[in-house]
């Protein structure tokens, strides 16, 4: 009765828990009205905000009291601004005022949790809550990442299994102490049973000033360490890159048939990013999906999008050579296509040499394991998956290339070799495309690990029945 608080928004869990509370504690069951209270606890006036708003008033609701030693909770995990309701607009425009413009844009409602715990709780106090494993990248979470990292110290961060909860959403618990101490010690787990892993010391003011943590994600990932000469080039040097969106997807509707054998140059073939394997595509010894249907051979009839349908404009631009990138993989999975005969169905990625001689140079630097672990070091965290690598057109020209040319050329005919090869041939050749690019980047530490890491996450290849591709 003096010093268990909570606020839920649903009266039944509010009931529930002032019963569990009031029997565990050998109380009288109406004895926890104040202490358990039914309220939107975003809602209201924030601790220590000038901001004035209905709702629960944080500095009054459990006086005396209004800041706590220990704040824990598993908050609801919503967009925002995911639809354009009056309603959303008012919610959006509270959580601005009430967190002093640390929540914008399209934040995470589970974000804003987050902050409102760190203001809850009394200084050298602790605060940890379950939260979506995309808060660690998403862009819009940046500044409640670095006000978080600001006033407090990461203590502890644990990957969920993915069935700890019955929703789609990957999910950790992270743990903070609201005292600021450089450099933040951080232990880190993951699963259930719980498995340790090796912990981080990151400094204060470089984990402030981070536009992601998914290096989080990397020591999720087991990324091993790399030491790269400084001030790399990168892909944005030799190439362009786009990512398409629901306008082109929407507009394929109806102009998709299904054909085995055609004239690529009429019905170009279309590919999703199951259909995609490093240095190998699928397309016809599988099915795929478009548009809520099954399809086994799928192609754009071209002649009639170019008379009739809205994506004539758009497959002028894709039917050039291009490198299409898989989204969602362990690792970056690519596919050169140098006659331009494929169209990318989003979400795939295209990038485009600056060069045409460029193509496989280009294809190998995204590849590669250097590549790999550098999008998980970067941007790591934000897939459906906390150990799949999710990037954005912007993030793929991120990427370094390698900085000695010869290595690089031979990475690149090999990796060629790999995509005309049988399965059973495939494997050797991209272990040897593997220590040959990442000599490329002349690193200056031991490359076996990475390489052997890098290895250990390819998919398997299925031998039965496959021949190398046409």
């Amino acid at each position: 009765s003096h010093c268990i608080f909570g606020v839920d928004i649903n009266p039944d869990a509010t009931r529930l828990c002032r019963a569990a509370l009031a029997s565990h504690a050998s109380l009288p069951p109406d004895s926890l009205h104040h202490n358990i209270q039914t309220a939107d606890a975003i809602r209201g006036i924030w601790p220590r905000s000038s901001h004035a708003a209905p709702g629960l008033d944080w500095n009054s609701a459990f006086a005396p009291t209004d800041s706590f030693h220990l704040v824990v909770g598993n908050p609801p995990y919503l967009n925002q601004l995911e639809s354009a309701t009056v309603e959303s607009r008012d919610a959006a425009d509270h959580l601005r005022l009430a967190s002093s413009g640390i929540i914008t844009g399209y934040a995470d409602l589970a974000a804003a949790f987050w902050l409102l715990a760190s203001h809850l709780t009394k200084p050298a106090g602790r605060f940890a809550l379950v939260l979506p494993f995309s808060i660690l990248s998403s862009r819009d979470s940046g500044p409640v990442r670095a006000a978080i990292a600001a006033s407090s110290t990461i203590t502890h961060l644990h990957a969920a299994p993915p069935t700890a909860f019955r929703a789609s959403t990957r999910t950790c618990i992270i743990a903070c102490e609201r005292e600021p101490r450089d450099p933040h010690r951080v232990a880190v787990s993951s699963g259930n049973p719980r498995t340790s892993l090796p912990a981080l010391t990151i400094p204060h003011a470089s984990l402030a000033s981070a536009p992601t943590w998914s290096r989080f994600a990397a020591a999720f990932s087991g990324v091993p360490p790399l030491t790269l000469p400084p001030n790399l080039a990168t892909l944005a040097e030799i190439a362009t890159a786009t990512a398409d969106f629901r306008d082109e997807y929407y507009g394929l509707d109806g102009f998709i048939v299904d054909l085995a054998d055609a004239d690529d140059s009429h019905y170009p073939k279309l590919l999703t990013s199951g259909l995609i394997d490093l240095a190998h595509c699928s397309w016809g010894r599988i099915g795929t999906r478009i548009l809520k249907r099954s399809w086994s051979h799928p192609r754009l009839d071209l002649a009639r999008m170019r008379r009739e349908g809205p994506l004539a404009d758009w497959t002028s631009r894709r039917l050039v050579p291009k490198v299409i990138i898989a989204t969602q993989t362990r690792v970056l999975e690519c596919l050169p296509d140098p006659r331009g005969q494929f169209l990318p169905v989003t979400p795939l990625l295209s990038a485009f040499p600056k060069q045409p001689t460029n193509l496989w140079l280009l294809a190998t630097a995204i590849a590669s394991p250097v590549a790999t672990a550098y999008a998980i070091e970067h941007f790591g965290g934000a897939g459906l998956n906390p150990d799949a690598i999710k990037l954005s057109a912007q993030h793929l020209l991120t990427l370094p290339i390698p900085t000695n040319a010869t290595h690089w050329r031979r990475a690149a005919t090999t990796f060629e070799q790999a995509t005309q090869a049988p399965p059973s041939q495939r494997t050797q050749l991209l272990h040897q495309f593997a220590e040959q690019i990442t000599q490329a980047y002349e690193p200056t530490s031991p490359t076996e690990p990475l390489i052997r890491w890098w290895t250990t996450r390819l998919p398997p290849v299925n031998t039965q029945g496959e021949t190398a591709p046409q």
